[in-house]
């Protein structure tokens, strides 16, 4: 099994869904898919436990949804962790990290030709 490290990412909307203005940078959290979000079909919405504490920036989400959609099968366990502190934008709070999930060893190469080059990719091999 690989853990498979993809950044820069942006999380908006911190604020609005948890009042928080910082997700903190040494905690993960996980990602949830919301295909039928009326405001964003791509939305991956940031979860702490069953609380969503905000959202993949829409860009973002737009770039890896069709990805993560398709592969339902290889990618495992999707999570998000911030790498910086949150930032001021017009709307609010934004926060940089990255998103990270597990895959099997063979998908490796197939992995790395999927994501637009905008992202950095990392895999590991994991213990």
């Amino acid at each position: 099994m690989k853990v498979v490290v993809l950044y820069p990412v942006d999380v908006v909307g911190m604020w609005h869904q948890a009042k928080v203005a910082d997700l903190g940078i040494t905690k993960s959290y996980s990602l949830k898919r919301e295909p039928s979000n009326s405001n964003d079909r791509n939305a991956f919405a940031v979860m702490d436990g069953e609380k969503r504490m905000g959202y993949l920036k829409w860009e973002d989400a737009e770039l890896i949804s069709p990805i993560v959609d398709e592969n339902r099968e290889t990618i495992r366990k999707l999570w998000f962790k911030a790498s910086e502190v949150s930032r001021p934008s017009k709307r609010g709070p934004m926060q940089k990290g990255q998103i990270a999930f597990y895959i099997e060893e063979s998908d490796e190469t197939r992995m790395k030709t999927l994501f637009p080059s905008r992202f950095m990719l990392s895999v590991k091999k994991t213990n």
